[in-house]
């Protein structure tokens, strides 16, 4: 996946600078912060976040393609859908999404300008707050048998659902068996179910700036499936020996394992890999934040679009 992985006591060395700086900037500044509203405060102020994503990609692609018996065109599609709830729940003050963009962007900066534009930033903690997702914290009374479990058990916790339909089709006119027989073929390769989708330690990064009313946070574009998971596969063979011949049709079915997720976005924000950062203005609407957008992602070498749907409910 494109989205973190690690601890919940895991920190980027971004963030630990920002602490060691921030200390230094404390003891040397006590110039007050802006005031914000009691309801900005309040959502500073959150212990945790619920995040709810539905993401959907549609792609295709087709062309020639240098097949052993002849040439031949193909043709590809996929559609996705995967829908997911995510608790992203451990707080702490200050920048954590915008240092990493910032760090990033500083390259070649002279020291004066990297740690000015760092103070500047730094300067707005009482203004900013940062969440991040991961496991419970262990039981120091449980038995290290007991510990594992619970940690496959937050691993393999069910969190959404995964509906994919893929469609692989080739054709070629005039193909040359071995023996030298000429035909015309068409094949057409499908892949369709839907699955369970589970938490995989993936770990999520929340960004509250309430001075701007900017939320920034990782949207996980990918997922990782239920083990075991499987799809329907079906080909169906379409052949004609000569070309013109009448068409003899052959059907294949069997189920077949869920392949990860390859799935990529295009022009990815710095320091995201190729992942999905949200920065968005919010406004409060019923007590949640809701966004959503499109953007153009791969999955493996298909090109299409990605459209997501976001809901942020502090708790």
């Amino acid at each position: 996946m494109s989205t973190l992985v690690g601890t919940p006591r895991a920190r980027s060395s971004s963030v630990r600078v920002a602490t060691a700086l921030l200390a230094l900037s404390l003891a040397g500044a006590g110039s007050a912060q802006p005031a914000v509203s009691a309801e900005l405060q309040r959502l500073l102020g959150a212990e945790s976040w619920q995040l709810d994503c539905q993401i959907t990609f549609t792609g295709s692609s087709s062309g020639p393609l240098d097949g052993l018996l002849g040439p031949q065109t193909y043709s590809n599609s996929v559609t996705l859908e995967h829908t997911a709830r995510y608790a992203i729940g451990i707080r702490s003050e200050g920048a954590s999404l915008s240092m990493q963009k910032l760090t990033a962007g500083l390259a070649g900066a002279s020291a004066a300008e990297a740690q000015k534009a760092m103070m500047d930033l730094i300067m707005q903690t009482d203004t900013i707050t940062s969440w991040i997702s991961g496991p419970p914290i262990p039981d120091e009374n449980a038995s290290p048998e007991q510990q594992t479990a619970q940690m496959l058990a937050y691993m393999t916790q069910p969190i959404g659902t995964a509906k994919i339909a893929v469609v692989e089709t080739t054709r070629g006119d005039r193909l040359v068996s071995e023996a030298g027989t000429v035909f015309k073929q068409t094949t057409r390769r499908t892949r369709s179910g839907t699955h369970n989708v589970v938490g995989g330690g993936v770990q999520l990064m929340l960004e509250l700036n309430a001075k701007t009313q900017r939320i920034s946070f990782m949207l996980p574009h990918s997922y990782t499936s239920e083990q075991d998971a499987k799809l329907a596969e079906d080909t169906t063979t379409v052949t004609e020996s000569p070309p013109g011949a009448a068409p003899q049709e052959t059907r294949e079915h069997q189920d077949v394992p869920v392949l990860p997720v390859q799935m990529s976005i295009v022009n990815a924000s710095p320091g995201s890999g190729s992942g999905l950062i949200i920065d968005d203005a919010f406004t409060l609407v019923a007590g949640k934040i809701s966004g959503g957008g499109t953007v153009d992602a791969t999955y493996g070498a298909i090109p299409g679009k990605l459209v997501y749907r976001y809901t942020l409910t502090p708790h």
